[in-house]
């Protein structure tokens, strides 16, 4: 499943150069590590490839990245001062990085590793992770090397062995990262965790293509990019298009309400043969008695009508996963299928699950100060749309009801505006600050601010710093918005007043630790 930088070279394709030829025989042979986007993160072994930016120019770097032990860079033109042999020259670096990875996944398809691409409105970078930290380590029977006489078929031969992978290294889910995802992916993987987003028709078709996923995990269809999309028959059918390229054998895990709107929005879906298991109140697979707790939700799990064996060894209950927000348990539970897909146990996906920690800025709970007067923040404005929004509100209604953690002095709403909503986003923010009118007359929020033309308030630097003023200790601080509305400055400021935070995603929850029943 690895490839010389002699195969590399071959398969970025392009205009074929002096540049490209003059690759030496010693270094055609040398195993290429991984390909890395970003000079400050190469580490021997990896190929850099240099991408013209607006801020910043990836062939300005070249050199670094060679000095840090990058085998050869792949750039668009000459950059002074490098050996030509390093160089690795197209005409486009970005289609070159799709032509490397859509060979890639041939290699990884030959060496039985299983691609996972995780699409939807929300939740992806969560469950994306939650699914790669509950696999990564668990024990599953395998073939193992034989003996002439042998016969893999006999499971009698087999033995336990841990399921390694890879995951995207951040929000890599466009064209950039998907490839660099599939291309980071090592000799011996059994699965690779792909995100895919969209923001424009036809970008997911463009990415499944490259993905050619085994297994697919929808987690929603909401109100995203409705600039492009129209409405949710237009998100639902964008969305619906990996499925065109779900590779023979896979499986679709979804949300149920977010498959039902993919059968009413995309003629035949339903009649396609396809493997679906879906999880939801009307699932599969059902999630009930979600109960929100110091680090993170237990819940229990039941199976619908449409169970089967696969899903029966996870009915129970007790099940822990140490994130928060309204879909931690949804996606916990679409996680805890695709490990059974994999052939996991269910004793080994509840150990699993309990280490799952969730994503930064993602429902991120930042604890400032001492117990004696500390200020809990909730960070989710990594990014936001109206259903993001709405499972937002409901955290804060429920941290107004006392949980999941112990009630502060005050409960505060930090919210800025949402992007890309088209024709809908005035009544889309206006519909949120009436339920924050309404939390505030029940007395269940303290105070409110609010960031961005969009949602009617300022957002200028000085708008910030009297935010930051305004919290003191023993507040509870919920921040949701878009990322461009940069809320993170928020944090920032409270970090210069308070010191670093501690965080739930830096461990097993903030709280006791790791919770195996009710």
């Amino acid at each position: 499943m690895t490839w010389t930088l002699g195969e590399f070279v071959a398969a970025a394709g392009g205009a074929p150069t002096d540049a490209t030829r003059g690759l030496s025989a010693e270094l055609a042979g040398v195993e290429v590590g991984g390909v890395v986007i970003d000079s400050r993160a190469v580490v021997p072994g990896v190929v850099f490839v240099a991408l013209p930016g607006e801020r910043t120019d990836g062939h300005d770097h070249v050199a670094a990245a060679l000095a840090a032990g990058a085998l050869a860079a792949v750039v668009e033109r000459a950059v002074e001062g490098v050996p030509a042999d390093r160089l690795i020259v197209v005409d486009d670096a970005i289609a070159a990085l799709a032509r490397l990875a859509d060979a890639y996944r041939d290699r990884l398809a030959a060496g039985g590793c299983k691609v996972i691409a995780v699409v939807g409105s929300n939740g992806k970078t969560s469950t994306r992770h939650t699914i790669f930290g509950l696999l990564n380590g668990r024990h599953v029977r395998r073939p193992t090397e034989l003996a002439a006489e042998q016969s893999a078929d006999d499971p009698a031969t087999w033995a336990m062995r841990p399921l390694v992978g890879t995951e995207a290294q951040a929000s890599f889910n466009n064209a950039i990262g998907v490839p660099v995802t599939l291309l980071n992916a090592r000799g011996g993987d059994d699965y690779v965790v792909c995100e895919i987003g969209t923001n424009a028709p036809g970008e997911t078709d463009a990415l499944a293509r490259l993905v050619r996923p085994d297994a697919v995990v929808l987690t929603s269809i909401g109100a995203e990019h409705l600039e492009g999309f129209g409405d949710l028959a237009g998100v639902a059918r964008e969305e619906a298009a990996v499925l065109d390229h779900l590779r023979d054998g896979g499986v679709v895990v979804a949300d149920a309400a977010a498959w039902s709107a993919v059968v009413d929005a995309v003629p035949g879906a339903a009649e396609r043969g396809l493997a679906v298991v879906t999880v939801g109140e009307a699932g599969a697979l059902q999630t009930r008695n979600a109960e929100f707790v110091e680090d993170g939700v237990v819940f229990d799990l039941a199976v619908g009508d449409a169970g089967d064996a696969l899903l029966g060894a996870l009915v129970g209950v007790g099940w822990f996963v140490p994130q928060y927000g309204a879909w931690s348990a949804g996606s916990a539970a679409m996680a805890l299928v695709v490990g059974r897909w994999l052939g996991v146990d269910a004793t080994q996906l509840r150990h699993g699950l309990a280490a799952a920690v969730g994503m930064p800025r993602r429902m991120e709970r930042l604890v400032f100060g001492g117990r004696a007067g500390e200020v809990v923040v909730w960070d989710d404005a990594y990014n936001a749309n109206p259903d993001s929004m709405r499972h937002a509100l409901d955290h804060v209604e429920r941290l107004g009801r006392g949980g999941p953690s112990k009630r502060r002095e005050r409960l505060v709403v930090v919210l800025g505006d949402m992007l890309e909503l088209g024709a809908g986003s005035a009544a889309e923010h206006a519909a949120a600050r009436a339920r924050v009118a309404g939390l505030i007359e029940r007395g269940v929020v303290d105070a409110a601010h609010w960031v961005g033309e969009r949602m009617g308030g300022a957002a200028d630097d000085g708008a910030i710093e009297a935010i930051v003023a305004s919290i003191e200790p023993g507040d509870e601080v919920v921040l949701k918005a878009s990322r461009d509305t940069r809320l993170v400055r928020v944090v920032e400021g409270l970090r210069t007043r308070f010191g670093v935070p501690a965080s739930s995603v830096d461990g097993l929850g903030t709280g006791s630790g790791v919770v195996l029943g009710r």
